[in-house]
């Protein structure tokens, strides 16, 4: 397969394809919009192999001016000293930029500012129509936000010259860029930023089953940005020892306390990690935003806790988010261990059955919990009837150094993966 017939979005083509990590201003749309080179070289800046310090420019071609766009471009995006526009309208209502400080996107004609407080990103898109609708953006996957309708957009600079907003020319690499002639949707924009994320830099395999980047130390902690995580249960060797210090196994986790043996089922030959004796362990996770699924089977009377976006690894139970299965049989996510911003009712789900659960946290700090398993054949929005609400809003949190599970007698932990942008199940 091409890389072309790689892309995840194939219903339209695009007029242009340039990936950038391959080394090349090749243009693999098959329009022959062809990159040139204004004195850039090849590199790696800030960690990502790209195009650095130049412009590539375009050709002029009517293919790249249609009647409906989409704009995605993908890198290890991170802030600089001068202030850089991603995308600006020409009536200079809507701008997107990025300061040494913030990503900020200005919505309208009294400049009202969404401040995303991000200094790096991974994918950036814009979607605008000939109409003069509102262009829409899109960080890491996940929409943020809408402009005002405007005359024309620019991408890439600074479009007007009118005084403190001038020479602000986009000067971030990129690791590829793509133009589609059409409105994509946002799932079509969430899975371009999942495809796009294994072509910043080149992954290996590490043995064992465990994902890593190459250059970046550590293979059992993911790289500061990593857009996925996948944890090796399932290719794992089994101990047969009971284990209380150390990683576990050859798994990415640490033990903090407890008792923990890695398992498998000897009728499905399915793969677990279980507690022996009741404690927690931990992983690395930088990210505050994007998704997170985990499989868990919760035994009765216990509290079986998950926490995604922690200050600490061994907080489950404190700070941060976590996802928490009560001993009455409830669901609920709870803030810094004590505001429940989504919760059901007792008896929601079953003990000593397994469950699959999906968290999504966009960067303006909506988050959305999905449950599957038992009576849930398919992927069903948790129930919020014990208190809060599904989705709900908690935009406080926007750091995280790790995750960890803080688990009681029996509990088991099947699958523990984790998506940079928001990823809907359903």
């Amino acid at each position: 397969m091409g890389i072309l017939e790689s892309l995840p979005v194939q219903r339209v083509r695009p007029v242009l394809f340039l990936p950038l990590f391959l080394g090349t201003l090749r243009d693999y749309s098959g329009y022959g919009n062809h990159g040139s080179n204004t004195g850039g070289h090849w590199g790696s800046a800030r960690g990502v192999d790209g195009f650095v310090n130049g412009e590539v420019n375009l050709n002029a071609d009517a293919s790249l001016n249609p009647a409906d766009l989409t704009i995605f471009g993908w890198g290890n995006i991170e802030s600089a000293a001068q202030t850089q526009y991603f995308a600006a309208t020409t009536d200079v209502l809507t701008r997107f930029y990025m300061t040494a400080t913030a990503l900020i996107l200005t919505t309208g004609g009294g400049f009202s500012s969404i401040n995303l407080g991000l200094t790096r990103f991974r994918s950036a898109a814009v979607t605008a129509t000939a109409a003069l609708a509102k262009p829409s953006f899109y960080i890491n996957g996940g929409a943020i936000g809408l402009g005002h309708a405007a005359v024309a957009l620019a991408i890439g600079e600074n479009p007007w010259n009118v005084a403190g907003f001038t020479n602000n020319a986009w000067t971030n690499p990129f690791s590829g860029l793509l133009f589609y002639p059409a409105i994509l949707t946002p799932s079509e924009i969430s899975d371009l930023h999942i495809w796009s994320q294994s072509r910043i830099t080149p992954r290996k395999q590490w043995p064992g089953g465990g994902l890593r980047y190459p250059d970046r130390g550590d293979p059992y902690t993911p790289a500061t940005g990593d857009p996925l995580f996948l944890d090796n249960i399932q290719t794992a060797r089994v101990t047969l020892a009971n284990q209380t210090s150390g990683k576990l196994s050859n798994t990415p986790y640490t033990i903090e306390s407890g008792t923990w043996a890695l398992n498998e089922d000897a009728a499905t030959g399915e793969r677990y990690i279980q507690c022996v004796a009741s404690g927690l362990i931990s992983r690395r996770n930088l990210e505050a935003y994007g998704t997170w699924e985990v499989g868990l089977y919760h035994c009765d009377a216990c509290t079986t806790r998950f926490g995604f976006a922690m200050p600490d690894r061994t907080a489950a139970s404190a700070g941060g988010f976590r996802l928490e299965v009560g001993p009455t049989e409830n669901v609920r996510i709870i803030e810094n261990g004590v505001a429940v911003l989504t919760q059901a009712l007792a008896a929601y789900v079953l003990p000593t059955t397994a469950y699959r659960y999906r968290v999504t946290r966009s960067v303006l700090g909506v988050m959305t919990t999905y449950i599957k398993g038992g009576s849930f054949t398919n992927w069903t929005l948790l129930d919020s009837s014990g208190g809060g609400s599904n989705p709900a809003t908690s935009p406080g949190i926007t750091t995280s150094l790790h995750s960890a599970f803080d688990f009681d007698v029996g509990d088991r932990l099947y699958l523990d993966r984790q998506t940079a942008g928001v990823v809907s199940p359903v």
